[in-house]
């Protein structure tokens, strides 16, 4: 009988040093897979060659012409992106489609030329030229009005606060602003001078005008910018900044950034106005190496730059800066000759002739068009884009 319990002690003991090396083994794996994961976090976040192989050989990030869903345009189709939708405007009628190409909705826009300008979940369609402007919000017209004077560019916010310069036959430009309901805040007048783009602070606070008169030998640029609640008792008080820019330089887009900071685009630089009206410079166009730059990005400018890489070789970079901190950039290797750039708040695309890439704000790969052609134009927005072509749009998640 005791030799019997000693055996099944025996038996036991090595049931549990079986057990327990298995426990190790699997202890070990996970710390090795652990360490695996790890690492490669670390190599995707820090070796651009890295991210590129994976996102084409592993995360299929490589798209096709002609391998994608089609939306089938003529060419008097206007095409817009927005919301994560393509928007088509032809004959009078607005249609909206998925990512799928399938179409979500229809609504009657009666504008034939128009501008589109979105924010958010807004939309605006307006008749350049023309009078009738539509705002738009998930599958409804909020409002629609025939202004008085030709429009000549609209803005709106997030929040669905809408800005329209029109030419009027006594002063130069008139500026009307309205609420997302439609009702009209207030109306200012510029006498000398042209508008070149407007923006409204998405705490509904500011309009900000940029204007140039360009009515002389030397160009002179100034941003102003109107308190809204301000202007809604009296114009006397409403302006509470005016910014001047040096002579000869040019403004070329304003907008507004997720911490309500406007974002000055010149043609040689790119400034910020913060709160207090401190200006701060972001970027310089450095001339022959800076190709193009947007500042259509929430808190971030995006621009191309060759640079320089040896006696005689550079390469082209794409460079996406924080506005808040310039010295916090992550940048793209393109190689290849950029045709354009393309901006939405948080995506950002480059035409590269056949091949369109897509990049986050990490400086990431996220799509990579193919085209057997030059690829002519690009419509996107955060979740979407589509490549328009002769009589059709592919469809392009995002």
């Amino acid at each position: 009988m005791i030799g019997e319990d000693e055996g099944q002690k025996v038996k036991k003991s090595k049931k549990k040093k079986r057990k327990s090396g298995k426990q190790k083994i699997v202890r070990i794996g996970l710390i090795c897979a652990l360490l695996l994961i790890v690492f490669g976090i670390v190599l995707y976040s820090n070796n651009e060659n890295f991210r590129n192989f994976m996102g084409t050989h592993i995360f299929n990030r490589e798209v096709h012409e002609n391998n994608l869903p089609e939306i089938a345009i003529n060419r008097n189709t206007h095409v817009f992106a927005h919301n994560g939708r393509i928007i088509t405007l032809e004959q009078n009628m607005l249609r909206a489609y998925n990512r799928a190409a399938n179409e979500e909705f229809a609504l009657s826009v009666r504008v034939t030329n128009p501008t589109f300008v979105s924010e958010g979940s807004f939309l605006v369609v307006a008749e350049s030229g023309g009078n009738r402007i539509y705002l738009i919000s998930g599958r409804n017209i909020l409002w629609q009005k025939e202004l008085e004077d030709e429009i000549d560019s609209v803005a709106v916010n997030r929040n669905g606060y809408v800005a329209v310069s029109m030419a009027d036959a006594t002063f130069s430009t008139v500026i009307e602003t309205f609420n997302s309901e439609g009702a009209r805040l207030f109306r200012t007048f510029l006498a000398t001078s042209n508008v070149v783009d407007m923006a409204i602070s998405n705490n509904n606070r500011y309009l900000a005008i940029a204007e140039a008169n360009l009515s002389g030998i030397i160009i002179q640029s100034n941003i102003r910018i109107i308190s809204i609640e301000n202007a809604q008792e009296s114009s006397t008080n409403a302006i509470i900044h005016t910014h001047m820019a040096d002579v000869g330089d040019l403004i070329i887009r304003i907008k507004y950034d997720s911490r309500n900071n406007l974002i000055c685009m010149y043609d040689g630089y790119i400034d910020s106005i913060r709160s207090g009206n401190e200006n701060n410079r972001l970027a310089e166009f450095t001339s022959g190496t800076t190709l193009f730059a947007d500042i259509n990005l929430d808190s971030h400018i995006a621009k191309i730059v060759r640079e320089s890489t040896g006696l005689f070789s550079n390469e082209v970079v794409l460079k996406i800066i924080d506005s808040n901190n310039t010295s916090r950039a992550n940048r793209f290797e393109l190689g290849g000759t950029p045709r354009s750039l393309d901006a939405a708040p948080n995506i950002i695309g480059v035409n590269l002739g056949t091949e369109v890439v897509f990049v986050n704000m990490n400086g990431w790969l996220v799509r990579r068009y193919h085209s057997v052609g030059e690829v002519q134009k690009i419509v996107m927005c955060d979740r979407i884009a589509g490549i328009v072509h002769r009589n059709r749009i592919e469809v392009i998640s995002l």
